[in-house]
């Protein structure tokens, strides 16, 4: 049985595999007690604190937690813990308890790609290797609750030219656990076959957890649109990746239902151009959080037909923010819906929450809400542009506009690079419909400086905002 992220039984565990890194059993007794204590006291147990809440980590002894608002318990990924049956006792005193249950996978059925040929000292084409491997993963018919599981090892670096893993597979859900690394090769001269689509895909794969410790390099390279792309991956589950220095965009999500994605790392330069995080489109029901993204453009980008998109805990820096849009290039219908952004920061960027379109398209975005921001040097924290051109500004005259609509930016705090701190720039035939700014306060990074907001067509309400919005009513009713 291979469990890659379990909770910590109340009891003692009898054996911990990865001792060589621990070094110390994990005191189990004293962390859940300690995520059970009363609030407001110091249990004088192990854990980081975040803010309002105290995080236990199994793996981290020795920092004392607050007893905060959340209790959360976290079991890192990349480590296999050999458990005794689980009990956990309460009633817990604290306001709300949270333990991390990412990643937990039972799996009698196991797959080890090296035992397909993969070398995994970054100069050997492991290709073929991980292709082999897949197709075993993908046809293997486990029973009850067997999740199939493909392991890729720590400790290696396996070279891949561009690849495709295909199903539908036998498995309701398959497992690919990533504790290595994957690398790209390095220069357009070593490409085998030129990838029109992305670098490493994955298509019609149900139910589909990918996780694990390790990292995806894409060597920075210009001859594919995406490093990892997911299309048609109903109920996917990707987290604990690190993604680094993809040629264009990190991670793309299309045409996929019920979307998990948690606990990754993405980095790339800030001058490095197209290099969004993660890129959504033509997908529902996408949840994107507890996250660092670091790029050279949008954290996240939310594009034509993506729905009932959350984003929470997005740690955004460098980067152009996150972005619905852009949408309506070249006159085309585009539509996005209900989309809450909440409890994100950014740190550095060149926008922060963002809307932006093209004159001449037609369709709508509309009930989209950014709550509980966290500004610091942000050039450009709130901005709707309707005249985006690809961020030219040179557009010609248009006689449609994708219609903006019931957009709330609520309880954002902070500083702004630039004197323009708002900017609602909106089409001129219907304008931007039902525009509500709430409790925000944004300041200059330079004291003695003062910011303003412009407004152009914009139809709404402002109220509790630092600049005033001029062009919104102060509303009638009070704001809650």
């Amino acid at each position: 049985m291979n469990i890659t992220r379990s909770l910590v039984a109340w009891e003692a565990l009898e054996q911990v595999e990865h001792m060589k890194e621990l070094n110390k059993c994990l005191w189990e007794i004293v962390l859940l007690k300690g995520l059970c204590m009363e609030q407001g006291s110091r249990p004088g147990s192990f854990g980081i604190g975040y803010g309002q809440n105290d995080t236990y980590n199994v793996l981290d002894i020795g920092a004392f937690g607050d007893g905060g608002a959340t209790q959360v318990l976290n079991i890192p990924q990349g480590k296999t813990y050999l458990l005794k049956p689980l009990k956990f006792v309460g009633p817990c005193n604290a306001n709300k308890v949270q333990i991390e249950l990412i990643g937990i996978v039972y799996s009698k059925t196991t797959f080890d790609v090296v035992k397909f040929g993969a070398v995994g000292d970054g100069q050997t084409d492991d290709s073929e290797a991980f292709v082999n491997a897949w197709k075993a993963l993908c046809g293997a018919a486990a029973a009850g609750d067997d999740v199939p599981t493909l392991t890729i090892p720590g400790g290696k670096t396996f070279l891949l030219q561009p690849s495709e893993f295909e199903g539908p597979c036998k498995s309701k859900s398959v497992h690919v656990q990533v504790s290595g690394n994957l690398m790209a090769p390095k220069t357009p001269d070593a490409w085998k076959v030129c990838p029109s689509y992305s670098w490493l895909s994955f298509r019609n794969v149900d139910h589909l957890i990918l996780d694990g410790s390790g990292k995806i390099d894409g060597q920075g390279s210009a001859w594919w649109s995406k490093a990892l792309q997911f299309h048609r991956c109903d109920h996917l589950r990707l987290s604990g990746l690190t993604h680094i220095n993809s040629p264009r965009s990190h991670i793309g999500i299309g045409t996929s239902n019920d979307v998990d994605i948690s606990h990754l790392t993405i980095i790339a330069p800030d001058e490095s151009p197209n290099t969004d995080g993660i890129n959504v489109a033509n997908s529902t029901y996408v949840y994107i959080h507890d996250s660092k993204i670091g790029t050279g453009d949008d954290c996240i980008a939310i594009s034509s037909g993506a729905s009932n998109v959350r984003i929470a805990k997005i740690a955004c820096g460098p980067g152009h923010g996150i972005s619905v849009g852009s949408l309506g290039a070249n006159g085309a219908y585009a539509a996005v819906e209900n989309v809450y952004v909440r409890d994100c920061s950014f740190n550095g960027t060149q926008n922060g929450a963002r809307i932006k379109t093209w004159p001449g398209g037609s369709g709508y975005a509309r009930n989209i809400t950014f709550e509980n921001i966290t500004l610091t040097a942000t050039k450009n924290p709130i901005i709707i542009d309707q005249q985006y051109c690809n961020g030219a500004h040179d557009c010609a005259k248009q006689s449609k506009a994708v219609l903006v609509s019931n957009v709330r930016f609520t309880d954002f705090r902070g500083t702004c690079g630039n004197e323009e701190a708002i900017k609602l720039d909106c089409n001129h035939i219907s304008g931007c419909q039902n525009i509500e700014l709430v409790k925000i306060n944004i300041t200059s990074t330079v004291p003695s400086k003062k910011v303003y907001a412009s407004c152009n067509n914009a139809k709404g309400n402002s109220g509790s905002t630092v600049p005033t919005v001029s062009c919104l009513k102060y509303p009638t009713r009070p704001f809650i």
